[in-house]
C-alpha cells in the first residue's frame, strides 16, 4: 500500500470520526436502540439537555388523581380524593388486581412515586404482554425494586419511615407494552405517580431485564454519583465585577461564534444583611442569545431559592444562601451572547458574573435556554381557582420550575394538583395528586430537603405557615412540546385563605419561544410579605392540674400540650398586644378519640366559652379551631382548661394570634434658639411595639429639619435611633410635625419638633471679642482696636458708611 493511500485512509477515518462526533453533540437520543444503558447516559448528558428529541417522544404522567375530575371549570374539577384513582380491575393468574398504569410501547418509565405502608400489597410490572409480571415489589414500596438502585437515582421521602414514600428515577424501558398493578384490591388508598415517554412508532426500544440491570450496576453507580456530585465546567472563563448602586447594571459579553455557556456564576457581596432578601429579589438576571433576550428573572428565584434567597443544592442549581449562585444549565448560541445583572433596588452591593464557555456545534434540533418569572399576590384558595405557573408558546422542552410562596393560612396550602397541558390537549396529560408529590415528596408538612432533582429550599414553620419554596428540575422526565405548554396548580388548602405565589420556569426552546404572562420590574420590587399572625407554642407557657408538655414527632417544634384530662387541668400562655379589640385566634390541635371533645377558654382569668374540638383522623393529624376573642391592650393570658362540664383528651400544638404592626416614636425635639445658618442635632427614637417586624420607608420632616434614616426594618421589641438636624436659614421660629412612614397599623408615628433661627450667637460673639476705644473722652482723634471680625462696617450718624473692611 502506498504512503499516499495510507494518508488518504487516515484522513477519511479522521473525517468520519469528526462528523460522527459533531452529529452526536445534539443527537444523544438518536442511536439505533434506546436501552437502559443509553438512558443512563442521557440522564447526565449536556448534549441531550439542549435538544428537541429525535426520535420524538411525548412525555406524560399517570397518577392516582380523583377520576371525578373530568371537565375544567366544573365543581368536580378540583375533586380531592387523590389517592383513589386507578384504571380498572382485572384478574391475572387467579389474582384480582387494580391496574394503575397500562401503556403500549415503545416507551420508558422515567419517574415513579409510591407511598407504600401496605405490608400485604404487591406491586407488579408486566412487560410486552407477558402473562406473569417479571417484576414483583413487596409492600407497594418502589424502593424495594429487585435491583440495586444507586442513591442518586432514588429519593426516600422524609416520611418514609411511616409511609414508605419514595421517588424512583431509575429508567425502565419497554418495547411493546408496560402494565403496573397492585394486588390488594381491598385497600382503597394507593397514591402514585408514573411519568413516562411514548416514542413514535418504529423506534427500537430494548425492554428492561434484571440481567441487563445487574450487568450495568457499576455504570448506574457512576451515573448516580454524577447526579449527586455535579461538576462545574471550569475552562473558558470570562468574568466581570463592580459595585452596583441603585439603577446600575453589570454586563458580560461572551465570545462570538458557535459556543455554549456551561457554568454560570453570580456572586453578590458587600451588602447590608438586613436588606439581603429584598436585594436578591431586585437583582434582575437578563440573558441574550443571538441578539434575542430569552432569560428574565430575579436572581433569588433564578437560583432556585425563591423568596429570601436561601441555600439550594441540586444537579442544575446551587446557592449558598449568602449571595453565591451557580447555574449548570447548558446554554448554547450561534453568534453572540450577553449576561446582564440589573439592580432595580435602593441598595448597593458588589456583584460579579462569571461564565465558563466551550465550543459547541449547532444542530438542526439544538434549542436555546429560556427562563422567566411571574408572581401573583393575595390568591384565594378553595374557591375553584388555578394559579398559572407559566404558559409557553413555540417549540420547546420543559426543563423545570420553582414555586416560591408566602402562605398566610395557618396550615398546609398545597392540596392542589398540577395540570400540564401539552400542545392542543383537551385534558392535561399531567394531572397530579398534590403539590408535595409533584415536588418529589409525600404528605405535609414538608421540611427543607435537597436531592439531585430539586428539593424544598425554604420552610420557615412546620405548620407550613409563612415562607415556603419548592424546586424541581427534570432529566429524563422533561416534557417536549411542539407549539404550547400550559402549567397550572389548583389553589386548594386545608383551611382556606390567601397565598402569594411566585413561579420561575426553565425550558429550552427556539429563539422566539416565549412565556405569555411574565411579571415585570414593578412586581419584583414589591416588598416581601410578612406574617399576619404570631405563633404561640402551647408548651411555651405553664401547665397545671396534670397537663403535660409532651414530646411528639408530628407537633410543631416536636412538643405539644396533652393530658388535659383531670378537671382543672390546663395550660396558659401570654400574648402582648398594642391595641385592644376583637381578634380571631386559631388553635391547632389533634383529637384522635373519634368524636367531639370539649374544653373551656379563659381570657385574662375570665371564662369566655366552651370550645368544641372535632375529631381528627388520628393523634398525628391536626385541625384548626377558630374563635373570636376580645383582648386588652398590653399583656393578655390565654388559658385552655378542662372544666367539669368538659370531657377528657385533646392535645394542643400551638395558637395563632393576629400579628400586630405597632410603632412608638419618642424624643426631646425642642431645639430652642439656634444661630442662623448653623446646625444642631437631637435624637428621635423609633420603637417597634408590635409582634412582628415593621418596615420604615421614610421620615417626613417640616421645613428647617432633616432626618438621616430611610428604608429600614426594625425587629419586634427593638428600636432605632434617628438623628434629627435643625438648620435654620432665617431668623424666625420653625415648628411642625415629624411623621414616620411605615407599615405599622397601630401606635404613635408622629412627634412635634420646634426651634428658632436667631442672631443671638452673633451678639455673643461681639461680647466675647476684644474692643478698645480711646481716648475717652474723645477730642480730635478716635482710635478703635477690634478683634477678628469677618466683616466690619462703621457708619456715621447719618447712616453713611465711613469704614468697610472684610
Amino acid at each position: 500500500m502506498t504512503n499516499t493511500l495510507v494518508r488518504l485512509l487516515i484522513l477519511v477515518t479522521v473525517y468520519a470520526f469528526y462528523v460522527s462526533f459533531k452529529s452526536c453533540e445534539c443527537q444523544a437520543q438518536t442511536g439505533n436502540v434506546v436501552s437502559l444503558s443509553t438512558l443512563m447516559d442521557e440522564m447526565v448528558s449536556a448534549e441531550s439537555d439542549v435538544c428537541f428529541p429525535v426520535p420524538f417522544y411525548s412525555a406524560r404522567q399517570l397518577t392516582s388523581y380523583d377520576r371525578r375530575s373530568l371537565i375544567p371549570g366544573t365543581t368536580l374539577w378540583h375533586a380531592n380524593d387523590d389517592w383513589s384513582g386507578y384504571i380498572r380491575l382485572e384478574t391475572n393468574n387467579g389474582r384480582q388486581e387494580k391496574v394503575l398504569f397500562d401503556e403500549k410501547g415503545p416507551g420508558v418509565l422515567t419517574r415513579i412515586i409510591t407511598t407504600g405502608g401496605s405490608g400485604t400489597a404487591n406491586l407488579r410490572i408486566y412487560f410486552d404482554d407477558e402473562a406473569e409480571a417479571s417484576i414483583k415489589i413487596q409492600g407497594y414500596d418502589i424502593s424495594k425494586f429487585p435491583v440495586t438502585i444507586p442513591a442518586g437515582m432514588i429519593y426516600m421521602h422524609e416520611h418514609y419511615n411511616t409511609s414508605q414514600g419514595c421517588s424512583f428515577y431509575y429508567p425502565i424501558p419497554y418495547s411493546k407494552r408496560c402494565k403496573i398493578t397492585v394486588d390488594d384490591v381491598n385497600r382503597a388508598a394507593y397514591v402514585y405517580h408514573v411519568n413516562y415517554r411514548s416514542y413514535e412508532e418504529g423506534t427500537v426500544v430494548k425492554t428492561f431485564t434484571i440481567d441487563d440491570a445487574n450487568a450495568l450496576e457499576d455504570k448506574a453507580v457512576e451515573i448516580g454519583n454524577k447526579l449527586q456530585n455535579p461538576e462545574n465546567y471550569t475552562s473558558g472563563e470570562f468574568s466581570i465585577s463592580k459595585e452596583l448602586g441603585p439603577g446600575d447594571s453589570l454586563s458580560l459579553d461572551l465570545p462570538a461564534g458557535e459556543k455554549a455557556v456551561r457554568t454560570l456564576n453570580f456572586n453578590i457581596s458587600g451588602y447590608d444583611k438586613a436588606s439581603y432578601d429584598q436585594l436578591m429579589r431586585g437583582l434582575i438576571v437578563k440573558i441574550t442569545f443571538d441578539s434575542t433576550q430569552t432569560v428574565w428573572a430575579p436572581l433569588s428565584d433564578f437560583s432556585g431559592a425563591g423568596m429570601g434567597a436561601p441555600k439550594v443544592d441540586s444537579y442544575y442549581l446551587s446557592a449558598d444562601g449568602a449571595g453565591n449562585v451557580t447555574i449548570r444549565f447548558v446554554m448554547p448560541y450561534k453568534k453572540n451572547a450577553k449576561v446582564e445583572l440589573e439592580n432595580i433596588t435602593k441598595y448597593t452591593a458588589t456583584a460579579s458574573i462569571k461564565a465558563n464557555v466551550s465550543d459547541w456545534t449547532w444542530q438542526t434540533n439544538t434549542l436555546y435556554f429560556h427562563a422567566t418569572w411571574r408572581q401573583e399576590r393575595s390568591l384565594k384558595t378553595n374557591i375553584g381557582l388555578d394559579y398559572n405557573n407559566a404558559t409557553l408558546t413555540g417549540r420547546g422542552v420543559f426543563k423545570g420550575d420553582v414555586l416560591s410562596l408566602y402562605n398566610y393560612i395557618p396550615r398546609w396550602y398545597g392540596e392542589g394538583d398540577e395540570h400540564i397541558w401539552v400542545d392542543n390537549e383537551s385534558f392535561p396529560s399531567h394531572f397530579g395528586c398534590g403539590t408535595e408529590d409533584y415536588y418529589n415528596t409525600t404528605y405535609a408538612p414538608i421540611h427543607v430537603y435537597f436531592n439531585p432533582f430539586g428539593g424544598a429550599p425554604r420552610e420557615d414553620n412546620e405548620s407550613s405557615h409563612g415562607y415556603n419554596t419548592f424546586v424541581r428540575t427534570r432529566n429524563l422526565d422533561v416534557i417536549p412540546f411542539n407549539n404550547k405548554l400550559k402549567f397550572d396548580f389548583e389553589l386548594i388548602s386545608w383551611d382556606g385563605g390567601l397565598v402569594d405565589y411566585a413561579s420561575t420556569v426553565y425550558w429550552y426552546g427556539d429563539i422566539h419561544s416565549i412565556a405569555l404572562n411574565p411579571s415585570s420590574n414593578e412586581e419584583a420590587l414589591q416588598p416581601l410579605p410578612r406574617s399576619n399572625s404570631v405563633k404561640v407554642e402551647a408548651e411555651s407557657g405553664t401547665v397545671n392540674g396534670g397537663a403535660v408538655k409532651a414530646n411528639y414527632g408530628s407537633a410543631s417544634g416536636g412538643v405539644q400540650v396533652g393530658n388535659l384530662d383531670n378537671v382543672g387541668a390546663n395550660f396558659q400562655v401570654t400574648v402582648n398586644l398594642a391595641k385592644a379589640g376583637l381578634k380571631t385566634i386559631a388553635i391547632i390541635y389533634s383529637n384522635g378519640m373519634g368524636n367531639t371533645r370539649y374544653k373551656s377558654l379563659y381570657i385574662n382569668g375570665v371564662k369566655i366559652r366552651q370550645l368544641s374540638f372535632k375529631p381528627t383522623a388520628n393523634w398525628s393529624t391536626y385541625s384548626i379551631l377558630n374563635t373570636n376573642v376580645t383582648f386588652e391592650a398590653g399583656t393578655n393570658t390565654i388559658k385552655i382548661q378542662r372544666d367539669a362540664t368538659d370531657n377528657i383528651a385533646t392535645d394542643v400544638d400551638y395558637i395563632l394570634v393576629p400579628a400586630e404592626t405597632a410603632i412608638d416614636v419618642t424624643g426631646d425635639l425642642t431645639f430652642g434658639n439656634i444661630a442662623k445658618d448653623s446646625g444642631s442635632v437631637k435624637i428621635l427614637t423609633i420603637r417597634n411595639t408590635g409582634s412582628v417586624p415593621i418596615s420604615i420607608s421614610k421620615i417626613i420632616v417640616p421645613e428647617g429639619f432633616s432626618a438621616n434614616l430611610t428604608d429600614v426594618e426594625i425587629a419586634e421589641d427593638a428600636e432605632q435611633e434617628v438623628i434629627i438636624t435643625f438648620t435654620p436659614t432665617e431668623t424666625k421660629k420653625y415648628s411642625g410635625i415629624i411623621k414616620v412612614i411605615s407599615n405599622a397599623k397601630a401606635g404613635i408615628d408622629t412627634i412635634s419638633v420646634s426651634g428658632t433661627g436667631d442672631i443671638i450667637d452673633a451678639l455673643n460673639k461681639i461680647k466675647e471679642t476684644k474692643i478698645k476705644l480711646y481716648p475717652n473722652p474723645v477730642k480730635n482723634k478716635l482710635t478703635l482696636t477690634v478683634g477678628n471680625f469677618d466683616n466690619l462696617e462703621i457708619s456715621d450718624v447719618s447712616g453713611k458708611i465711613i469704614i468697610k473692611k472684610k
